[in-house]
């Protein structure tokens, strides 16, 4: 329906390298409403050179980067949580990180269990997930003893968002 992977409104998003047109405008006045023999007589007139330089093009495009890391529920679902809590303190609220000092360490590491995307799978990317899962477990401990001090969690919180950062920076290419 005119749709395409292109489209961020697309179901399943991606980079088309070859594309047939079949409606009926395409074909009619050759094959009338024989689309089957449209589609059998496509592949006689096909430019695979075309075709493989599109592929080629496709795997070094932005978009598949960012379709990975849409992909990637647990980053997502991380992020949900650290943005929740994270721009509340910016805001001088302490009170989602206190509540959710728990939820956002199990998202941690719900993540660094997660599959990574094999377009940013790298030494950088697991040593900066053991790092958010470090500082998301010593966020927990400090706000489980009696609350923690504003400061410190005031500091810890900023790491850890300073580290998921780095995770982002580590999804682009």
């Amino acid at each position: 329906n005119q749709d395409n992977p292109i489209m961020d409104v697309a179901a399943d998003r991606g980079i088309p390298i070859l594309g047939i047109d079949v409606w009926e405008h395409a074909y009619y006045l050759k094959f009338q409403n024989k689309r089957g023999d449209y589609l059998g007589a496509i592949w006689n007139v096909l430019d695979w050179n075309a075709v493989e330089q599109k592929y080629d093009a496709a795997l070094s495009d932005e978009l598949l980067y960012k379709i990975e890391k849409d992909a990637w529920t647990a980053l997502g679902d991380f992020h949900r949580v650290l943005s929740l809590t994270f721009h509340a303190m910016e805001d001088g609220n302490l009170n989602p990180i206190r509540e959710r000092s728990a939820e956002l360490h199990a998202r941690a590491q719900a993540l660094k269990a997660s599959k990574v995307p094999a377009s940013f799978d790298s030494t950088e990317m697991i040593r900066a997930m053991d790092n958010l899962v470090t500082g998301a477990n010593e966020l927990h401990r400090i706000i489980l003893k009696k609350g923690g001090k504003d400061d410190v969690i005031k500091t810890k919180l900023a790491a850890l968002h300073d580290t998921f950062h780095i995770i982002q920076g580590l999804c682009t290419h």
